[in-house]
């Protein structure tokens, strides 16, 4: 029985889950194993291990704390929060990160990341094993709408992407101390990806894909080993990776960003195929994409097929070996989750929600559609918003007016044997089979 969920999308980047059976059919009345409403708001997707869920918020109306929290699986009762200052205040609002990366977490601790620059590890406990601010050691961060890049991680380091317009860099950390193994200096710009840890042939490898280029470093020292360039609106998708191959995700959304010559957002959502010369480790552009396009989810690798799903809920099945269009369709709500398969079947999390259940294969085949919440009784957070720009790093939250981007939100999930663990903003929700 899996008992761990150890990362953004359990750490193996392809979004599928090694489980024998997950719930199917569920509704506001049925299903539901437990809910339970946590201080401060969250993006964060929640990671499992044996018996305990962890999850990261921020709390009050500039951001002041950084919380971690951890649950009873079984139950869901609230064993201990952390807190910790926050080095970067900022409004509350729906249109600024809030603990959007998720935390990782193994058989000795749980390492979580916000976007203030907090980096921390706790053991099981919740005793404080280190903490250190980032904004502190190499600069504040000036995107206007935070940062989302989630930790990664292998035995003994944890993997830290920041992509800003003002300090850009990737770090492995030293799990035990909390101390730097390496750090890479890299060209300012806005990405909210999140890296991928994989194998290429022997040699274990950090997949990082970022406005404009996907590119492969080495996990012992960070060297890198490869560069595939032109790509656009890898931006905040992740990607995908199945064996050698990896599949990127790639959004039409701020366009604006493509360097001259670059291939099209469509074009992007493209395959690369890891290579191998004179024991070199490389990388090339296998196929590239027709119509498929995807926008927050991160692209689904899952027996020969690649799933994409926009933020509008369409979603794109194309032949992960060619390329080629198979269908595109609208499922029941929008998405902002990225896609999950178990078995015969894919999961779509809605952000109102709704979860598709669609049969997995060339063709599309709606199994269910499940709601997670009554509409005319949502769960509401507690935490303060800003919906008007009180301040020029704030304007995009004027925008948070529109019913689109409140709450309530489903942001993000584990999968466990025969459970899900779904993340609302401020509250946790556990389905059993």
């Amino acid at each position: 029985m899996q008992a761990t969920w150890t990362a953004f999308r359990n750490g193996g980047g392809s979004g599928e889950a090694s489980l024998k059976r997950l719930p199917l059919r569920w509704s506001p009345t049925q299903g539901i194993a437990w809910k339970t409403e946590l201080p401060g708001y969250g993006q964060s997707s929640p990671v499992v291990w044996n018996g305990k869920v962890f999850v990261t918020a921020v709390q009050g109306p500039m951001r002041e704390r950084c919380l971690v929290h951890s649950c009873e699986l079984k139950s869901g009762k609230l064993l201990w929060s952390r807190s910790f200052a926050s080095s970067l205040l900022h409004e509350m609002s729906y249109y600024v990160s809030r603990a959007a990366p998720t935390p990782v977490v193994d058989s000795k601790a749980i390492y979580a990341f916000f976007e203030s620059g907090e980096l921390v590890g706790l053991d099981h406990a919740g005793k404080p094993l280190w903490s250190r601010s980032l904004v502190k050691e190499y600069g504040t961060l000036t995107n206007e709408f935070g940062i989302g890049q989630s930790l990664a991680q292998n035995a003994d380091t944890i993997f830290v992407l920041v992509d800003d317009p003002g300090v850009a860099y990737l770090l492995a950390v030293d799990k035990k101390t909390g101390k730097n193994r390496w750090k890479v200096a890299r060209e300012p710009r806005k990405s909210w990806t999140s890296p991928v840890v994989t194998k290429q042939g022997e040699k274990e490898i950090l997949i990082v894909s970022a406005n404009g280029f996907v590119e492969g470093f080495d996990t012992k020292d960070g060297a890198l080993l490869w560069s595939v360039d032109r790509i656009t609106g890898n931006i905040m998708p992740s990607v995908s990776v199945d064996g050698d191959l990896v599949f990127v995700g790639a959004t039409p959304a701020q366009a604006r960003l493509a360097r001259p010559g670059s291939r099209t957002a469509a074009e992007s959502n493209c395959c690369i195929k890891l290579t191998t010369k004179d024991g070199k480790p490389g990388a090339e552009v296998l196929w590239e994409g027709k119509k498929a396009t995807c926008d927050f989810a991160s692209p689904l690798s899952y027996r020969g097929l690649v799933y994409y799903v926009t933020a509008a809920g369409i979603v794109f099945c194309v032949d992960a070996k060619t390329g080629n269009a198979l269908y595109s369709e609208r499922i029941d709500s929008p998405c902002w989750a990225s896609p999950l398969a178990i078995g015969e079947h894919v999961y779509f999390f809605g952000k109102n929600g709704i979860t598709t259940v669609i049969k997995a294969g060339p063709v599309f085949e709606k199994v269910v559609s499940n709601a997670l919440w009554d509409t005319q009784n949502p769960p509401k957070t507690k935490e303060p918003f800003a919906t008007t720009p009180n301040n020029p790093a704030n304007a995009g939250a004027a925008r948070a007016s529109s019913p689109d981007s409140l709450d309530p939100i489903l942001y993000g999930y584990a999968a466990l044997e025969g459970q899900l663990v779904i993340r609302l903003g401020s509250h946790l929700f556990c389905l059993r089979v």
